[in-house]
C-alpha cells in the first residue's frame, strides 16, 4: 500500500509539471497584443479600387502656405472644404481656430468630395477615408501639412459621399454631419469617429470636423 501511494503521489506531480506550462503559455492571450510600430500605420481595412480612384493628393498652393509660415500661434487645425453637386465649393475652414461647416443644409444635395491637410506641421496622427454611394470605401490615407488630400471628383456629377471615417493613434476627434432627410447626427469624442451613414442610401450634404491633441 505505502508503495502505491507513493507511485500516485509521484504521478500528481509530473502532472502538476506538465501542466504549469500550459497555463503559463495561455495567459498572454488573454491579453490584447500590438504589432511593434503599428501605432503609425492606417487602421485596418481594404478600399474598393474603384473608389480609391476618386482620391488625389495636391501639393499645398504657395498662398495658403506663406501666411502660415508667418504666423506664430502654436495650435494646429485641420483645414477643410468641400464640393456640393450642382453648387461648387461650399465653405472652408481651420478647426478649432474657426467654427462653422462645410456643405450646405435644406437644399437635398449631396457632398461630391471632401479636402483636408492641417495648417503646420504637427506631430498628430491623423487618417480619413471616404465611403461613396454605390462604390464603398476607398483606401485609409494620411493628413499632413505638405499636401491637401482630396476625396471625390469636382464638377463631374461623381458620386455622392456617404461617410467619412476618421483615425487618429495619438489624438481625439469630434465631428457631426448633416445627414439626407435625417438632419445633423454627432459622433462624440473618440480617436475614431464616422460621421454619416453606411447601408442606408442616405448621402452626406454638410459636416464639421474637430481634432485634439
Amino acid at each position: 500500500m505505502k508503495i502505491r501511494h507513493t507511485l500516485v503521489a509521484a504521478a500528481f506531480a509530473v502532472m502538476a509539471l506538465v501542466a504549469t506550462p500550459v497555463a503559463a503559455m495561455a495567459s498572454p492571450s488573454l491579453a490584447p497584443t500590438t504589432q511593434a510600430g503599428g501605432s503609425s500605420g492606417p487602421p485596418a481595412g481594404e478600399g474598393s479600387p474603384a473608389a480609391d480612384a476618386l482620391v488625389s493628393r495636391t501639393p499645398i498652393p504657395p498662398k495658403t502656405i506663406a501666411p502660415r509660415n508667418g504666423s506664430t500661434s502654436l495650435d494646429t487645425n485641420l483645414c477643410y472644404w468641400s464640393e456640393t453637386r450642382n453648387v461648387g465649393r461650399t465653405g472652408s475652414l481651420c478647426s478649432p481656430a474657426k467654427a462653422g461647416f462645410t456643405g450646405t443644409t435644406g437644399q437635398n444635395k449631396p457632398l461630391e468630395s471632401a479636402s483636408f491637410y492641417f495648417d503646420q506641421s504637427t506631430a498628430m496622427t491623423l487618417w480619413v477615408r471616404v465611403h461613396f454611394a454605390e462604390v464603398g470605401w476607398t483606401n485609409w490615407r494620411p493628413i499632413t501639412s505638405t499636401y491637401v488630400m482630396q476625396y471625390g471628383d469636382i464638377g463631374v456629377g461623381g458620386p455622392a459621399i456617404e461617410a467619412i471615417d476618421f483615425s487618429s493613434t495619438n489624438g481625439s476627434l469630434t465631428g457631426a454631419g448633416h445627414v439626407q432627410n435625417v438632419g445633423w447626427v454627432g459622433t462624440g469624442t473618440s480617436s475614431n469617429i464616422t460621421i454619416g451613414t453606411t447601408g442606408q442610401a442616405r448621402w452626406l450634404e454638410a459636416f464639421w470636423v474637430t481634432p485634439s491633441f
